[in-house]
């Protein structure tokens, strides 16, 4: 039974903002097979996909997309947004999403600050915002050094995702509150990476979502969504706090070698990026 009316007035509205594949993370599981059904029995019209530093996900989704859609028949469409979390060094998860057909290697370099991510970003179109930014340590935006120091950067952002479906109530009604503060939209997603957690989370757009620019456009133009969701319960014993607090300083660690380990290949995105749209310069 679906969770939500799949009525005709409402289609294309209801999406999950925040999905990872098997195919373009590391850590997920699911396939693009398993999120359009799933996701279509329970009622959404559209996800975006999300990997982690990578396009591969999507770039596999138009490979096997004429046969899904050619399963749904004629009176069935689900769309399927093109975007990226990216690994900022300072800080924490963004959530990036360039215009149709725009693409830079750049974007698949982690290890750019957060100030140069934006300008980036921007420069191509793009809209990018924090994900779940009161999550935990070096994945969030407001729990790093840079985020708790310069508020400010919260400014030059697009959208800030207010529902995560990895993060407990309290941390995204920061978040919401934090998307009210600067008088940012908000979008919310499952951050699905097994299928179990597929439509725990959704986005309803006022008006239909079809494309990247639809999505670009809506968000710039400051109109209405609404988010909703399963929070996360997190549970406070000492095993799973200590494994929280491992994960936590792993991700530290993997942050910063990753981030070294990246350099040739984002130095030579840079490069690339500067003959196109100029330096990126925050001067």
């Amino acid at each position: 039974t679906p969770l939500y009316s799949s009525a005709a007035s409402d289609v294309y509205k209801r999406q999950d903002m925040h999905c990872h594949t098997k195919e373009g993370s590391l850590d997920a599981f699911a396939t693009m097979e398993e999120y359009v059904s799933r996701l279509m029995e329970l009622g959404y019209d559209g996800m975006m996909i999300t990997d982690h530093n990578s396009y591969r996900g999507y770039d596999n989704w138009l490979t096997v997309r004429d046969k899904i859609e050619a399963s749904l028949g004629p009176d069935r469409h689900f769309t399927v947004l093109r975007g990226i979390e990216y690994d900022t060094h300072n800080g924490g998860h963004m959530l990036i999403v360039l215009p149709d057909g725009a693409k830079s290697r750049i974007f698949e370099a982690r290890g750019l600050s957060v100030e140069h991510l934006q300008k980036a970003v921007h420069e191509m179109g793009g809209i990018i915002g924090p994900a779940h930014p009161y999550g935990n340590g070096y994945y969030a935006f407001m729990k790093t050094h840079k985020g708790k120091k310069n508020p400010h950067l919260m400014e030059n952002f697009d959208f800030v995702e207010t529902f995560n479906g990895k993060t407990n109530l309290l941390s995204n009604n920061l978040a919401g509150i934090l998307a009210m503060k600067f008088n940012k939209p908000g979008i919310a997603g499952s951050d699905s990476h097994v299928a179990k957690d597929m439509g725990t989370v959704y986005t309803i757009f006022e008006e239909d979502i079809r494309s990247n620019n639809d999505l670009i456009d809506y968000i710039l133009a400051g109109k209405k969504t609404e988010v909703g969701g399963q929070a996360y319960i997190k549970l406070y014993h000492f095993y799973t706090k200590f494994i929280e607090k491992c994960g936590i300083g792993g991700y530290w660690v993997y942050n910063k070698v990753g981030t070294v380990y990246r350099t040739p290949a984002r130095s030579r995105a840079r490069k690339e990026f500067r003959k196109k749209y100029g330096r990126l310069s925050l001067r």
